[in-house]
């Protein structure tokens, strides 16, 4: 499997080693900052706009948990049905804590699985998530067009402050994952 992990002398001349740093002095942009330094601008990743172009089973797990966090984000709601799964599984793998809740409660008002398109997607990342076809949408109860959407839109919002802090954290503990340590010899 290649390794996209962020060179270990890119991480250092961005001051991103020990902890992090320039991205903790604004968590209020963490998820996208992680992204675009850990993701979007590593030199090892192979990209295009606006996302890696290799298979998601080509990521190790934390970077593919990075990349469906950091979609919450760049996209706001309605989400498109084939990103769903790799958005909740890395939400739940995160532990975004309350506002995974509601996202999860409003798919189930849709008349979908959140635990299916989970376990759909850690079986088989590659695999393309549900289309328009297989999507449910009970149309005054579709998840996302009549959605809070405001934690999403407003950097002031406290949820969107929480989302950020986990994600921070959950990169900061898998720092390994995300950045060649091993190169640093």
């Amino acid at each position: 499997m290649p390794d996209y992990r962020l060179p270990f002398a890119d991480a250092q001349r961005l001051g991103l080693l020990p902890d992090l740093a320039p991205i903790r002095a604004d968590m209020r942009k963490a998820v996208g900052n992680l992204y675009a330094e850990l993701i979007a601008d590593n030199p090892r990743m192979p990209f295009a706009e606006p996302a890696p172009t290799c298979p998601d089973s080509e990521l190790n797990e934390t970077q593919r948990a990075l990349f469906g966090v950091a979609q919450m984000i760049e996209v706001t709601p309605p989400w498109p049905a084939p990103l769903v799964p790799r958005m909740l599984w890395a939400a739940r793998l995160v532990g975004i804590g309350k506002t995974l809740d509601y996202i999860e409660q409003r798919i189930r008002m849709s008349g979908n699985d959140p635990d299916a398109l989970v376990a759909a997607y850690a079986s088989d990342p590659d695999r393309p998530g549900p289309g328009r076809r297989q999507w449910k949408s009970r149309f005054w109860r579709d998840p996302y067009t009549y959605a809070d959407t405001e934690w999403w839109t407003s950097i002031d919002h406290p949820d969107h402050l929480e989302f950020n802090r986990r994600v921070f954290d959950f990169c900061l503990r898998r720092l390994p994952d995300l950045i060649a340590l091993d190169e640093q010899g």
